[in-house]
C-alpha cells in the first residue's frame, strides 16, 4: 500500500524527521497543524473544547513544521487515518485552503478547517482578534505586532496565562470533528 505513495512524498518522509512520521503511523486520528505556536497551544484548545486531554480521545497533534501537509494527507488518504488539517488562509481561503486541498475534499477521513474571513489571515490574528483583552493586557498596546513578530513566544506566554482563552471557531471545528 506504501508503494503507492508518490516519488516526491516517499522523498520527503526519508528525509522528515522519524518521530512525526512514527507518531502518524500509529495514530488512529491526528491534528496536523502549520507550526511551533499552534502545536504549543492547540492541547489547552482541546481541553477547553472537550473537558479533557487528547490523548484520551487517541488524537495526536502534530506540527508539520511548515506547509507539508500534502504528505501527510496523501499517507492519510492511504491508510484511512482520520485526519484535521489547522491552517491559515493567507489572505485567500479559496486558493490557499480550498483549491489547494481539492484532491482531498471527497475524502471522508481528511478535513481542512481554516478562517474563511479573508481578513483573518493567519493563526496570530485570528487568536488576537477572539482574545483581544487578554493580548494586550499580556503584549501592550502593539499587541498584534508583537505576536507576528514573536509567534512561538507570545504563544507561550498564552499558554501560561491562568486566564481562560477563546478557541477560534475554525479550531473549535476541527476538535469536534476529529472527536466524533
Amino acid at each position: 500500500m506504501l508503494n503507492d505513495l508518490s516519488a516526491e512524498t516517499s522523498k520527503y518522509f526519508m528525509k522528515a524527521p522519524p518521530a512525526n512520521i512514527l507518531e502518524f503511523a500509529i495514530s488512529d486520528r491526528v491534528i496536523l497543524v502549520e507550526g511551533p505556536s499552534e502545536y504549543m497551544l492547540f492541547e489547552k484548545f482541546y481541553e477547553t473544547v472537550t473537558n479533557h486531554k487528547p490523548e484520551t480521545d487517541g488524537v495526536n497533534i502534530i506540527d508539520v513544521r511548515g506547509l507539508s501537509f500534502k504528505r501527510y494527507l496523501e499517507l492519510s488518504k492511504l491508510i484511512g487515518e482520520k485526519t484535521a488539517v489547522v491552517t491559515d488562509n493567507d489572505h485567500d481561503y479559496k486558493r490557499h485552503c480550498v483549491d489547494k486541498y481539492s484532491d482531498y475534499a471527497q475524502t471522508n477521513n481528511i478535513k481542512i478547517f481554516f478562517s474563511q474571513d479573508n481578513k483573518q489571515n493567519t493563526f496570530e490574528v485570528v487568536l488576537y482578534n477572539n482574545n483581544r483583552n487578554l493580548c494586550n493586557e499580556l503584549f501592550g498596546n502593539a499587541a498584534l505586532e508583537y505576536m507576528l513578530k514573536n509567534k512561538t513566544e507570545s504563544a507561550y506566554q498564552l499558554l501560561l496565562s491562568e486566564k481562560e482563552i477563546i478557541v477560534p471557531e475554525y479550531i473549535r471545528r476541527a476538535i469536534e470533528w476529529i472527536k466524533e
